[in-house]
């Protein structure tokens, strides 16, 4: 007679244990690529709307003051020179400009489009801004550069030409299931840059 109790041999019930770990394995696998896909469709939804705000800095008014009045005939510059290097970087965080100043209706413009109803929500391709792109993004994870590209001339007025650069910072991706798993530097989007030449642009607007 054996010695080992009867409900310890009875195997009744080992397929449903064996499909119950299965299925946790599959549907965690599926929870993942499904958080994975939807990560990288935020992500480029983030790039497409930094680009609609690269082009629409390079086609409207400057944030910057200092690209508004420089004449770049300093230190005896004449007129028809290149312009001298310059470097503004434009903040939404701060609202104010490394070089002095900020235009604050020309980013609001920018973030919210060119109707600048301070909303971000579904509206005419013309009329899109960053945020009316990606909901995501607000005024304080802006930030916007103006540098100087070599190309236009001194002169009172000037014609500067900056490289003009987007810049996305301090996003978080929407996880619907990861947000309770990961930490805040993996929910945190990578920072996104988009630069165009402003003279490019508006050649081609």
């Amino acid at each position: 007679m054996s010695l080992v109790p009867q409900y310890i041999q009875n195997e009744d019930g080992a397929v449903t244990v064996e499909a119950s770990i299965i299925s946790f394995i599959m549907l965690t696998l599926t929870i993942a690529a499904f958080e994975i896909c939807y990560g990288f469709f935020q992500w480029n939804t983030a790039q497409q709307s930094a680009r609609i705000g690269a082009r629409l800095a390079s086609t409207t008014q400057s944030i910057s003051p200092k690209l508004e009045t420089m004449t770049g005939l300093e230190n005896g510059a004449q007129p028809g020179d290149p312009m001298p290097d310059y470097v503004d970087i434009c903040d939404g965080a701060s609202g104010s400009c490394s070089a002095g100043g900020f235009n604050e209706s020309a980013f609001d413009e920018i973030v919210f489009g060119p109707d600048n109803d301070g909303v971000c929500g579904d509206t005419a391709k013309a009329r899109r801004g960053i945020c009316d792109v990606y909901g995501g993004v607000s005024p304080e994870n802006v930030e916007i550069e103006y540098r100087s590209s070599g190309l236009g001339r001194a002169g009172n007025p000037a014609s500067p030409a900056p490289i003009i650069t987007v810049t996305l910072k301090d996003l978080e991706f929407d996880f619907a299931v990861l947000r309770y798993f990961t930490s805040e530097n993996l929910r945190t989007m990578p920072t996104i840059r988009v630069s165009v030449v402003a003279e490019d642009m508006r050649s081609g607007a």
